[in-house]
């Protein structure tokens, strides 16, 4: 992929005026193939350089996260805050860390890094006039080549880019303008709502359902709380009449992430508990636009049209005349081989083939 094209696509997903939260996930999913590598996560702070909340594509075990905060955190083999402040300070917006002696030694390596296998780490920093504001990092396996000045850029690219997302809210969605995002997990739940089981990705994607922060001030007490008051809210009925198993409890929250939709399945004494993650609408358009041949202007008319923009809006939007517009939406439809919006959406979606 060129790079030229990776920037483009970072450039209009951080365009889409949506919250941070809502388009990490894609965001970091697009940095693999113009800076490959085997995992990305991304660590809002606040001024004094503390994480405030965390997103990573492979999360670690509950417990493994909990020693982690309680034991590594301000450890200094690791020195977190010193590490983003550092960064800001010295005006790097990107910086290439490679696993020490010292580090390989130690309980910080064996217990998070290396389960990770996180050997080389490529840190970008999102600042505001020297203020940090987030970390984001790819990690790469012990005989992966280093990073290239290339793959510096593109990093250094999106956090620049992430900027504006970073200070962006949004109010509510229909929940119509989500769809699936391929992020589930399962999580075996006590009839009290208690987790008996549960993977590094289960309990994210509870924290995100939740809307609780991840940090060292939540992991004591509050992200379990949150957690909790979710699922008793969905095995509520079950608890209340245990022959109503077969209805199969479900729930469905909103919130910066997206849309979860929660399903339990009797378990033998116990539940199962499905977390599926639906990213809004626009994210996922974004991602599948960038496998087709359409241009700059077509992609932009897609975002409209998704958005529920009339022609007469699309015309307002792009600064053209009604007919110019009309004539855009007319020319996508005939490269979607579609007849409406609806359509049109629903094959951008699919991965449709696009005419030449």
């Amino acid at each position: 992929m060129k790079q030229a094209a990776a920037a483009a696509h970072i450039r209009q997903l951080c365009s889409l005026g949506l919250p941070a939260e809502a388009i990490i996930p894609a965001l970091l999913r697009s940095l693999h193939q113009p800076a490959p590598c085997d995992l990305a996560a991304f660590f809002w702070v606040d001024a004094a350089g503390d994480m405030t909340h965390m997103y990573s594509e492979k999360m670690l075990s509950a417990e493994a996260t909990g020693r982690y905060f309680g034991l590594h955190y301000e450890s200094a083999v690791h020195a977190f805050r010193e590490r983003v402040l550092a960064l800001a300070r010295d005006g790097e917006s990107t910086r290439e860390t490679v696993v020490d002696s010292k580090t390989r030694a130690s309980d910080y390596y064996r217990e998070i890094l290396e389960p990770l296998g996180a050997f080389r780490i490529l840190h970008g920093i999102v600042q505001d006039r020297g203020a940090p504001l987030g970390l984001m990092a790819l990690y790469r396996p012990q005989h992966a080549a280093g990073f290239s000045a290339a793959e510096h850029a593109i990093v250094e690219t999106a956090c620049r880019y992430l900027l504006p997302a970073m200070r962006s809210e949004t109010g509510p969605v229909a929940a119509d303008q989500y769809r699936e995002s391929g992020q589930a997990a399962l999580l075996v739940c006590a009839r009290d709502g208690n987790v008996r089981q549960a993977s590094g990705r289960g309990h994210a994607l509870l924290a995100q359902a939740s809307g609780c922060r991840i940090n060292r001030n939540t992991i004591t007490g509050e992200l379990q709380q949150s957690g909790l008051a979710l699922l008793r809210r969905l095995l509520a009925g079950a608890i209340a009449d245990p022959a109503a198993d077969a209805q199969l409890p479900s729930l469905q929250t909103t919130n910066e992430w997206g849309s979860f939709r929660l399903r339990a399945y009797p378990l033998g004494e116990d539940f199962g508990v499905l977390i599926e993650r639906h990213e809004h609408l626009i994210v996922r358009l974004v991602d599948a636009m960038h496998g087709l041949q359409l241009s700059a202007q077509q992609r932009e008319v897609a975002l409209l049209l998704a958005r529920g923009h009339s022609n007469a809006q699309i015309a307002d939007a792009l600064g053209v005349s009604l007919n110019t517009a009309s004539y855009h939406v007319k020319q996508l439809y005939g490269k979607l081989d579609a007849h409406d919006r609806a359509e049109a959406i629903a094959r951008i979606l699919d991965g449709h083939t696009v005419r030449r």
